[in-house]
Order: structure tokens, then C-alpha cells, then sequence
């Protein structure tokens, strides 16, 4: 992700037309959020750190893994947003269905495409990332 930041940072300039120097300035928010639910993958369970979550309301519990991760997610900041799915979801071996609102779509699809290139399975029984062409 972060390799291809500025040409993520780019598409989300140009599919929500927020200003180029807000959607780069994501780059350590989102490097942090990912390595925070890389670092869980030995914990053996998930939980959102209170200083990430600030101002929101959230349910921790501590449960084994199981499932298909459903989200929507909304136009004005699909580069964060799905993140805070996709990054419980892939610690944990979840499946995540995401669907990007339709105004601003291409960030997400050009996540699902890195995804894949780093080795990620398009899509493959209980885990992996559905790629849809």
C-alpha cells in the first residue's frame, strides 16, 4: 500500500474530488491502521485501539474468527474506509464483501487489484479477496 500511495492518494483526488494534499496526507493514518491489524494477527483476536476509534462507538469481544464480513462504505473517504473493514477481516481470515458506494469506486477496486498482486487469492473458500471484472 504504501509503494502505491500517491497513485491511490490520485484516484481518490479524482473520484471524490477532494484536494490532493488531504488524500495524501492519509498515507500514515492508513500505514498505521494496517500494521495495527497486521500486529493482532498474533494476539489471537482483533481489538480497536481507543485512540484510532476516537469519537466513535464501537463493541470489542474477543471471538475466534468465522464468517463473511459484509460493508458498505460511503463516498467521501472510500481510501480510509475500507480499510477499517478490510483490516479486521484479513487479520482474523475473514472473507470481506465490500461494497464501495458508486460515486467514488475506483480506489477500492484499484485496492482489490493490489491485494491480489501481493499474492492475496482472488477469491478462494473461506478466505481470500473477490476481485469481480
Amino acid at each position: 500500500m504504501e509503494k502505491h500511495f500517491d497513485e491511490l492518494a490520485l484516484i481518490e483526488t479524482l473520484d471524490m474530488g477532494a484536494p490532493l494534499v488531504r488524500t495524501r496526507g492519509y498515507k500514515s493514518f492508513v500505514s498505521q491502521l494496517i500494521l495495527f491489524y497486521a500486529s493482532q494477527t498474533a494476539a489471537g483476536g482483533v481489538q480497536t485501539p481507543a485512540e484510532l476509534a476516537a469519537g466513535s462507538l464501537h463493541d470489542v469481544q474477543d471471538q475466534s474468527a468465522g464468517g463473511v464480513v459484509g460493508a458498505l462504505f460511503p463516498w467521501n473517504g472510500p481510501l480510509i474506509s475500507q480499510w477499517w473493514i478490510l483490516g479486521p477481516t484479513l487479520a482474523t481470515g475473514c472473507t470481506a464483501v465490500l461494497k464501495p458506494a458508486e460515486d467514488a469506486s475506483l480506489t477500492a477496486l484499484r485496492v482489490a487489484e493490489l491485494l491480489v498482486e501481493a499474492g492475496m487469492p482472488p477469491r478462494s473458500g473461506q478466505c481470500g479477496y473477490w476481485l469481480r471484472k
